[in-house]
């Protein structure tokens, strides 16, 4: 025996055991995938108006408007009415709740994402809306997405809570969670957030960090202010097989105004959403419905990309299976095949051009995780 034979062993050994994708990301696949996600106020009221009346109208207005914009997710927020400076009136709160779900209920989204921004689980409207949500409208409802979030043990209850009420309500259907990071404790705690199998995403939310800290957020530098935490995000959720969602614009496009302010505002969330393309995030909330096609065109791949991507991820899925699995190739790969998925959203690749690869996506998908654990997949 040689006298390295012992240390040949243990490489070997070695590689068996780390060469392999961990289980915490090859084990999750996100349900969906959108480039941008738009919010919409739970109710909007008019001054002095009746909320199931007035109310109604003007919120159904905008759910239907919303509806027609090419935006791939709409969540409901339950956290503000009216705009992001509007007041929070609690009696209001069960109106709302009934509003969301009623909408989501009558208002016909094809085939967008729905998602609900919770009330903190703090707050005594968190039970009305978790349950209502679920009870009314439970199966068409992709995502939760939770706020003022301040530990991992936090993110498990709520997911056992809603469990537990799909199960009472009978909904089978998978729902994720996305978890803002606006506390400093949430800062802190985003690997162990993480690595929650039902967390899909982590969401940052540089505006309920700037209320915690005290400290003023500028329009045109709150990307460059907040880098140091901003940046963490997307690696921490890739290192977990989740994806990040960077924060909206903070500017409005002027609505008044000759067409060089309307050019100019919309040049600045360009840049924002190209800045968050280049840093790794997934997609970009949007509060204004005008900043939808510019960071929708911003995360859509060219078809050149696209079909590169599309090679890569073939590529790894007919290479030799071995005990040595995953690494960085996987993670090449999975990458890939996410574009894939969004260029497919964006019609810039065609089930076409998915079968002349001699796969069917879900075929495809299944053999790039399996050759991630080692498994044979010929």
């Amino acid at each position: 025996m040689n006298r390295f034979t012992p240390v040949r062993q243990q490489i070997r050994a070695a590689q068996v055991r780390f060469g392999r994708v961990p289980e915490s990301v090859r084990g999750y696949h996100v349900g969906y995938h959108r480039r941008l996600e738009l919010r919409l106020p739970a109710l909007l009221l008019p001054p002095g108006g009746d909320p199931d009346i007035d109310g109604r109208l003007e919120t159904f207005g905008a759910y239907k408007a919303a509806a027609r914009l090419d935006a791939d997710m709409l969540y409901f927020d339950l956290c503000e009415l009216g705009g992001e400076d509007g007041g929070w009136r609690p009696e209001l709160g069960p109106v709302a709740v009934r509003m969301v779900a009623d909408g989501i209920r009558d208002i016909t989204f094809t085939d967008k994402i729905l998602a609900v921004r919770l009330p903190p689980l703090r707050s005594m409207l968190f039970d009305d809306a978790v349950v209502h949500v679920i009870d009314k409208v439970g199966e068409l409802v992709d995502a939760f997405i939770l706020t003022d979030i301040e530990a991992a043990d936090e993110v498990r209850e709520i997911s056992n809570v809603v469990r537990n009420a799909q199960r009472v309500a009978g909904r089978k259907n998978p729902i994720a969670l996305e978890v803002e990071i606006g506390t400093p404790r949430s800062v802190l705690a985003m690997e162990a957030i993480a690595a929650i199998d039902d967390v899909s995403a982590l969401v940052f939310d540089p505006m309920g960090l700037t209320r915690c800290l005290g400290c003023p957020l500028e329009d045109n530098t709150w990307i460059w202010d907040w880098h140091a935490v901003r940046g963490q995000v997307p690696v921490i959720a890739a290192a977990h097989g989740k994806e990040a969602v960077d924060a909206a614009p903070l500017s409005v496009a002027p609505r008044d105004g000759d067409d060089a302010d309307l050019a100019a505002a919309l040049e600045v969330v360009r840049g924002e959403a190209d800045a968050a393309v280049r840093h790794g995030f997934a997609a970009k909330r949007v509060i204004d419905p005008l900043h939808v096609p510019v960071v929708s065109a911003a995360f859509t791949p060219m078809r050149e990309e696209a079909l590169d991507s599309l090679g890569r991820a073939v590529g790894y899925a007919r290479s030799a299976a071995s005990q040595i699995a995953g690494g960085r190739d996987f993670v090449n790969a999975y990458a890939a095949l996410r574009q894939v998925r969004v260029a497919l959203l964006a019609r810039v690749l065609s089930d076409d051009d998915i079968a002349r690869t001699g796969f069917a996506l879900p075929e495809l998908q299944r053999r790039v995780r399996a050759k991630a654990q080692g498994e044979r997949t010929l």
